[in-house]
């Protein structure tokens, strides 16, 4: 009877021992499991990135495929292009193109949700790639020896007209005509900066430049030849001439047949305006640090972008009656990764010339966006607190 009641009392005391040994262990083991949860996260486990902003390098470039949509294209200070469109009432996030351009870039469409986008790489050849409704293709060097932003405009369907300023100065135009890119012509011109390209129908172009000394020249193609440079009327731009190194933005705004509009950056920063039928240019006020880009997607319509101070892009719209106020567009990137997605790490090789190919590595790791601090010190931080709760309540307990 003894014996049983020592066995007994012996179990008991075991019982207490373990019991008291798990609870103290308790901590320890929580604070393990908080400390795994940011490691099984980067290993695959679901987690929310933040979105990002972007800003402006140089001069936008932006066209119309359909009513009612806008697509712009920019440049970073690493040199890649991104994109982003206005579908009617909101504006997509910026989505990066890749790419490795010296230049602004430029954007045409011949058609509904099709895009091709161009820019000057670091080998001084043009370089483009293109949308063609479901994927971008990769990016394709085009030749030439140019300097400064290209700009290039379409008459039709699968037709594409590009012009680049030279090494020489000059400037120098190729074409794409379903079948293929042609060769490189030069149409002459002395130009300071890039040139624009307008078409107000079916087989004809108007190029225009800032000239050396900064005034405006034009040239027209009518379906047969050149018409050779011309000036460009002046009256009402401060000082008759454009700001240095910029270039203008025109296009047809479909109101009047044959009518251009065309937008330049001034002396004073404002951006300018004129119908090149009247010959005065007025000012739309702003203060741009780049080129403009124009774009109409319906008649009547004019959509001018530019580089503003803060290097964002930055908006005024003419719908008809009259010019809106200048509105900033946002520059928010896409969240890395989604809400089911894990840190990602991709590589994408980037060819700038015909030897010379980049490697660009992007890793993102998880963020909790509430109060953006990574994971691992949120799990850490969580786990020291489960520690100390746990001790208080045990000494309470005793």
């Amino acid at each position: 009877m003894e014996t049983i009641l020592i066995r007994g009392s012996t179990r008991n005391a075991t019982s207490s021992t373990s019991s008291s040994q798990a609870r103290r262990g308790l901590p320890y083991v929580l604070l393990l499991v908080s400390l795994l949860i940011p490691v099984l996260s980067l290993l695959g486990g679901p987690h929310i990135a933040e979105a990002t902003t972007i800003t402006v390098f140089g001069d936008p470039g932006c066209v119309s495929s359909v009513s009612g949509r806008i697509d712009c294209v920019i440049r970073t200070e690493d040199g890649s292009a991104w994109y982003s469109s206005w579908t009617g009432s909101s504006w997509s996030a910026w989505a990066p193109l890749g790419g490795v351009l010296d230049s602004a870039p430029a954007i045409s469409s011949w058609g509904a949700n099709r895009f091709d986008v161009f820019g000057v790489g670091q080998d001084e050849t043009l370089w483009h790639i293109s949308w063609a409704g479901s994927s971008w293709s990769a990016w394709e060097s085009l030749g030439g020896k140019l300097k400064f932003s290209p700009d290039c405009a379409s008459w039709g369907p699968d037709e594409i007209d590009c012009f680049a300023t030279g090494s020489d100065n000059a400037v120098w135009h190729i074409r794409w005509s379903g079948g293929g890119w042609g060769s490189w012509e030069s149409i002459g011109g002395v130009a300071s900066s890039g040139p624009a390209v307008a078409s107000v129908a079916s087989g004809n172009l108007y190029v225009y430049i800032a000239g050396q000394e900064g005034a405006l020249w034009g040239n027209k193609w009518d379906g047969t030849g050149w018409s050779g440079w011309t000036p460009v009327p002046m009256a009402g731009m401060p000082g008759g001439i454009i700001s240095s190194q910029t270039k203008p933005a025109c296009v047809a705004n479909g109101l009047v047949a044959g009518e251009i509009d065309c937008f330049a950056r001034g002396t004073d920063t404002a951006l300018w305006h004129t119908h090149l039928g009247s010959g005065i240019w007025e000012s739309l006020g702003g203060s741009i640090d780049s080129s403009p880009a124009a774009s109409t997607w319906g008649t009547g319509w004019l959509d001018v972008f530019g580089q503003g101070t803060d290097k964002g892009l930055w908006h005024i719209a003419w719908s008809g009656a009259g010019w809106g106020a200048w509105e900033p567009v946002p520059m928010e990137t896409s969240p890395a990764t989604s809400a089911t997605e894990s840190t990602t790490e991709s590589t994408t090789t980037v060819t700038v010339s015909n030897t010379v190919t980049v490697k660009v590595t992007t890793q993102t790791a998880p963020t909790i966006p509430f109060i953006g601090l990574p994971e691992t010190i949120l799990a850490i931080l969580l786990g020291f607190l489960v520690v100390g709760i746990l001790r208080i309540r045990r000494r309470l307990n005793r």
